[in-house]
């Protein structure tokens, strides 16, 4: 096997954990703004852009982590975010 066909070997494994971590992400992600809004945590006023702000950070990670990550680093801190942020 050469090293390209390595690389690209590579490549596919990370881009199906990070679809299934994006997949992920976004579930809990929903159930979570579900949860907020029907048990009324949060006072009216500030609901929606505490929400709204919850749905952004969790966009910007999906597209880092399925789009700008190339490196080796990068993949291991984008993935991590998005465990961490998944798991609270």
């Amino acid at each position: 096997m050469s090293q390209q066909e390595y690389g690209k070997k590579k490549s596919i494994g990370f881009m199906i954990f990070a679809i299934l971590l994006s997949i992920i992400l976004a579930v809990l992600t929903v159930l979570f703004i579900y949860q907020v809004f029907k048990l009324q945590i949060l006072p009216n006023n500030i609901l929606i852009p505490i929400l709204l702000a919850i749905l952004l950070f969790s966009l910007i990670l999906l597209l880092l982590l399925n789009f700008c990550a190339h490196g080796l680093v990068t993949k291991i801190i984008y993935s991590i975010l998005v465990n961490v942020i998944s798991a609270t």
